[in-house]
């Protein structure tokens, strides 16, 4: 009895789910199991510290968008690579801002970075022995743009700024497959008692700066070569 209140009131002091069992450890290194152990507790930490709503809006993460870049370039080629890094972070302050501008208590994490430990930490299918990334790259970073959390679903959505429409989609899926994997290996490791399907997560791919024309003919090719769910759309 006394255990269960104790529980009930760590949760109302912001622990996000019940912890897991033991169960969930089976086949994992000790390492493992305390770096996964860390990460609970530092989540908790900083949904305590940062994801407290004060009213009906966003809680956006980092805050704003740093400027990392300059307005304006000379005809120079050598700034080539400065100017499509300046228009990528444009598009993403775009999305960035329309998201922010949402009536609704979501927290929204902006560049979310995660390892490839950190990855096949959370799942549990993840093949090591036959996996390129895990000799000796554990360490390579991957990121997702825009990860939504919502009071009851999560929202993965990857931003392109590019005229070669075909590769931009299909690398930015297979950024969403891997993200949406991601949390559903968190989901199992936090989530004991759980029903994680009332959780659905959604994910899209974002071409902010690209005419609704042009996306929806290349919508259309993709219609006609399989009936799979395409997320291409252009934020108004």
């Amino acid at each position: 009895m006394g255990r269960n209140k104790g529980k009930r009131k760590r949760e109302q002091q912001g622990d996000l789910l019940p912890s897991t069992s033991a169960g969930t450890d089976k086949g994992r290194t000790t390492s493992e199991i305390t770096s996964l152990k860390q990460y609970k507790l530092k989540g908790n930490e900083l949904s305590k510290k940062y994801c407290v709503f004060k009213d009906n809006t966003p809680i956006m993460l980092p805050p704003a968008p740093k400027q990392r870049y300059i307005d304006l370039y000379n005809d120079d080629t050598k700034f080539e690579g400065d100017k499509r890094r300046q228009a990528d972070y444009e598009s993403e302050v775009i999305v960035y801002r329309a998201l922010e501008r949402l009536l609704e208590k979501i927290l929204v994490l902006h560049g979310l970075q995660y390892t490839h430990h950190q990855y096949r930490i959370c799942d549990k299918n993840h093949d090591r022995r036959n996996c390129v990334q895990c000799e000796g790259h554990a360490k390579n970073k991957s990121e997702c743009d825009f990860l939504v959390i919502g009071r009851n679903y999560f929202f993965i959505l990857e931003v392109k700024n590019s005229d070669d429409l075909t590769g931009s989609f299909d690398k930015s899926k297979e950024q969403r497959e891997r993200m949406k994997l991601l949390i559903e290996g968190l989901m199992s490791q936090v989530s004991e008692g759980v029903d994680t399907t009332r959780y659905p997560i959604f994910h899209f791919s974002a071409f902010p700066n690209t005419s609704r024309a042009l996306l929806q003919n290349r919508d259309e090719e993709y219609k006609k070569t399989d009936n799979m769910q395409r997320g291409l759309f252009r934020l108004q």
